[in-house]
């Protein structure tokens, strides 16, 4: 059913054009922040792709990000395409200001009192010398532990995978995954359904928000 339901959902987006066709595909890749489940979500734009997707992003995507309340960073503008990080601001600064989020950002590098504006920076710089550096787990909203054994290429088993590799508290892992996945479903089915991709936000957030202490506390 849901295979389904994603199938219309992209013949619906691939027959929009411009400045809706932007937004939408936006509010799409956004729905987890707009739910206020994660801090942040990459996003890498195609430079060759039939929709002009990276001349829509200059022209419409950027300022609807602003009517969102978004913030964005580009982590790598290459010849192919160009990939961005998308932040809420203030879910990002409290989760890398968590005490043991911020003890680990602190040993790979980054500064000990850290606004989003210097870790963002700091972010950028690392994933230009490393191409992905690990701890971008944590800027996604990822568990630490889970970050670090990945890092460190644990011996530990990977219990699932799903929206990241996990290896601790599979069962929270799994609840976090069924709620994603809701998200993601309600997202589509309000799109197929014909809501604006300017109010699906709201929407999002009114449904969703009372969630947010499974995923930050």
């Amino acid at each position: 059913m849901m295979g389904e339901k994603i199938s219309t959902f992209y013949n619906l987006l691939n027959g929009m054009e411009g400045k809706e066709y932007i937004e939408t595909f936006i509010s799409y890749n956004v729905a987890l922040i707009s739910a206020r489940l994660k801090p942040s979500i990459t996003l890498n734009l195609s430079k060759y792709d039939n929709k002009n997707i990276f001349n829509l992003w200059n022209i419409y995507g950027k300022k609807y990000l602003k009517k969102l309340n978004l913030g964005y960073i580009s982590l790598r503008d290459s010849e192919k395409s160009l990939i961005v990080l998308i932040y809420d601001e203030k879910l990002l600064e409290k989760y890398i200001n968590r005490e043991d989020n911020l003890k680990f950002l602190n040993r790979v590098g980054y500064e000990k009192e850290l606004s989003v504006e210097n870790a963002l920076n700091t972010l950028k710089y690392r994933y230009k010398l490393y191409k992905c550096p690990h701890e971008l787990g944590i800027f996604l909203g990822y568990p630490l532990e889970d970050v670090k054994d990945f890092m460190e290429c644990s011996n530990k088993k990977c219990l699932t995978c799903g929206y990241w590799k996990v290896y601790n508290s599979e069962n929270k892992a799994k609840t976090i995954f069924m709620l994603f996945d809701r998200v993601k479903d309600f997202t589509v089915t309000n799109i197929i359904e014909g809501k604006r991709a300017d109010n699906l936000s709201l929407t999002l957030k009114y449904n969703f928000e009372k969630n947010h202490k499974i995923i930050f506390e």
